[in-house]
């Protein structure tokens, strides 16, 4: 009997993932990324408290205002645009790596979905790649003798992963999860004294631009790692959903053990 490959990585494939995943994050430092730096906030957050002074002084009346609060103000207006700067650039940083993980996990179902095509075109089958969850998938590859969890990389999207997922919903599992295991993540935007405790919450989300680097790497590393090809004879105990969509959706092409 032929050991058939039931996932074969096409070397253009592979290539044109990782092509084009480093395209996207080069360039959106470039474009986004790359427009913020603390000299210049400081200087747009001047400019912004000078303009702010200037019109408060075309009203100004000595006998009613005072001059004093007045230059309060325009420093209080100084520091409060360059926090809202500072929180735009940690922000689109995010939108960053939120776009780029998606982006993987979406390409990542698409190839799993592709390949189990070869095999099966019920839309079930389809469905099933596509609605469970990411852990799940990488299961179905654990019984392949792929041991994607135990590459270095893993880690790495694991977290990524915790960052996305706190950044688009907030307060929830995932951040008790990321606190938990990679409290470096959840840090205050603003110096905090040693006497006071403040309770971190989904706000004190932080990523630094070594960090997206990081991310971005073990995603680069996680398509060179998909092997060229898997095998029916290294498919051993694969999960029960995959099992139930595969016997579900099986054609007259099938005839693995997968059903």
């Amino acid at each position: 009997m032929v050991d058939r490959a039931i996932f074969h990585m096409w070397r253009p494939i592979r290539d044109s993932l990782i092509e084009g995943h480093q395209f996207f994050v080069a360039e959106a430092k470039k474009r986004l990324l790359d427009q913020f730096n603390e000299a210049g906030m400081e200087a747009d957050a001047e400019r912004y408290s000078n303009d702010w002074l200037a019109r408060k002084g075309l009203h100004f009346d000595p006998d009613w205002d005072d001059e004093g609060s007045i230059y309060e103000q325009a420093n209080s207006e100084n520091v409060n645009y360059y926090l809202r700067l500072k929180e735009l650039w940690d922000t689109t940083r995010l939108s960053i790596v939120a776009s780029m993980y998606h982006e993987w996990e979406k390409q990542f179902r698409r190839w799993c979905a592709t390949e189990i095509g070869r095999f099966s075109a019920d839309e079930g089958v389809q469905q099933a790649i596509w609605r469970q969850p990411i852990e799940r998938l990488l299961d179905l590859f654990e019984c392949c003798k792929w041991l994607i969890r135990s590459q270095p990389y893993y880690r790495d999207l694991c977290h990524c992963q915790l960052v996305v997922n706190v950044y688009k919903h907030g307060a929830g599992t995932s951040f008790d999860s990321l606190r938990r295991i990679a409290p470096k993540f959840v840090r205050p935007s603003f110096n905090v004294p040693p006497h006071v405790f403040l309770e971190p919450d989904y706000t004190y989300l932080k990523i630094t631009d070594a960090d997206l680097d990081r991310f971005s790497t073990a995603i680069t590393d996680f398509w060179r790692d998909v092997p060229e090809n898997i095998l029916e004879s290294q498919i051993e105990n694969e999960p029960a959903w995959f099992r139930r969509a595969f016997a579900r959706g099986a054609g007259p092409q099938s005839g693995t053990k997968l059903v």
